[in-house]
């Protein structure tokens, strides 16, 4: 049976970027060879612009895979808790207006979720582009310590885990306060990976999976703020031997690819003969695989 992929666009007064960001979802090689499913939840906040006409019409073309609500809410968070309670996927991600998945994505995602079953959350290259659709940055990720993540350590000292290349199993949902969520106005993103991480570690593939459009005014923008709403949902402090795993993690952030392959081997990479598969494990986990804290 295909995996069912359910993304959720949370968004107000967003017609300019809208249509790009709908049709990287739609237009996914995997859902088009019918290996893979989607339904593609967009929560509009009560726009002004042309969105929601827009969004009648993606419903329209698209019945039963594309579907959108439009009503007030409390900000992005609440929005996209509404779309998570929504969601009936086995594979489960949101992506903003403005973003972009590469069309190839959910091949990726699939391939790596279905031999392996111990992988519950994935993520792949960092990848930025600008106003003009341009790319301008693409890094891959060194490794993300469970007990770090839980610290908020990914975007104060190491960088950010990208939302936009991150996708994780329906299951994890379940350590997930959607009402807590919905309360959240910056901040959103470290929630879930907070909790995500109290049950297991996120997994890095060396493949483009999706992009982050920069341009002003985004609510990214005030990191002293976002950083300020991690504060309210990290319960622990760094101890002297995170400090320096910390200060090793910076150095193999700006490493070489081959060097951050060799230091985590536990990176997904794709080889002609054998697909998507790690140096450790040959790419094929067993459940209950241990994991590293």
């Amino acid at each position: 049976m295909s995996l069912l992929f359910s993304i959720i666009t949370p968004c107000l007064n967003a017609a300019p970027w809208l249509d790009e960001t709908i049709r990287s979802v739609l237009d996914q090689t995997a859902v088009r060879d019918g290996k893979a499913n989607v339904e593609h939840i967009v929560v509009d906040g009560g726009s002004s612009d042309n969105t929601v006409p827009m969004l009648q019409r993606f419903q329209e073309q698209h019945p039963g895979v594309f579907a959108f609500s439009s009503e007030p809410d409390r900000g992005m968070y609440d929005a996209l808790a509404k779309g998570l309670r929504r969601a009936r996927g086995d594979v489960v991600a949101y992506l903003n207006a403005g973003d972009y998945y590469h069309p190839t994505c959910f091949d990726v995602v699939r391939t790596i979720f279905e031999q392996n079953s111990a992988v519950s959350w994935l993520t792949g290259y960092g990848v930025a582009y600008n106003e003009f659709g341009q790319v301008f940055e693409v890094g891959l990720p060194y490794l993300y310590r469970r007990r770090l993540v839980r610290l908020g350590v990914y975007g104060v000292d190491l960088p950010f885990i990208q939302q936009e290349s991150t996708f994780w199993r329906a299951d994890l949902l379940s350590a997930v306060d959607c009402d807590r969520l919905a309360s959240l106005k910056l901040a959103g993103d470290f929630y879930l990976w907070h909790q995500f991480a109290g049950k297991t570690e996120l997994r890095i593939v060396q493949a483009l999976l999706g992009g982050f459009r920069c341009q002003p005014g985004q609510l990214s923008a005030d990191l002293a703020a976002y950083r300020d709403e991690m504060k309210g949902i990290v319960t622990a402090k760094p101890t002297t031997r995170d400090r320096a795993e910390i200060l090793l993690d910076h150095a193999l952030f700006r490493a070489p690819d081959w060097l951050k392959s060799h230091m985590n081997p536990d990176i997904f990479r794709f080889s002609r003969e054998h697909g998507w598969t790690t140096q450790t494990r040959g790419g094929r986990q067993k459940e209950g695989a241990d994991e590293r804290p």
